[in-house]
């Protein structure tokens, strides 16, 4: 699924913010299933969008033309 220590470079490099508090408990399950190999998110990923593209990436939650939207930062 995902290289060896692909998670934990990820964490190494990257700064999460939570936007939604109320979503933590489900998000670390999900991560958690995730970096685990219980779960492959491939099939349900519907775009990915770098900082200069934030405009797009929030167009398409607007449009609801994605299910969970992730801006990447650098």
């Amino acid at each position: 699924m995902t290289r060896e220590g692909f998670f934990d470079d990820l964490a190494a490099r990257r700064t999460l913010v939570r936007i939604d508090p109320a979503e933590a408990t489900a998000h670390e399950e999900a991560l958690a299933m995730i970096s685990e190999g219980r779960f492959d998110p491939a099939p349900f990923v519907t775009g990915r969008f770098g900082i200069d593209d934030w405009e797009a990436a929030w167009r398409s939650v607007a449009e609801g033309t994605s299910l969970k939207t992730g801006i990447f930062f650098g």
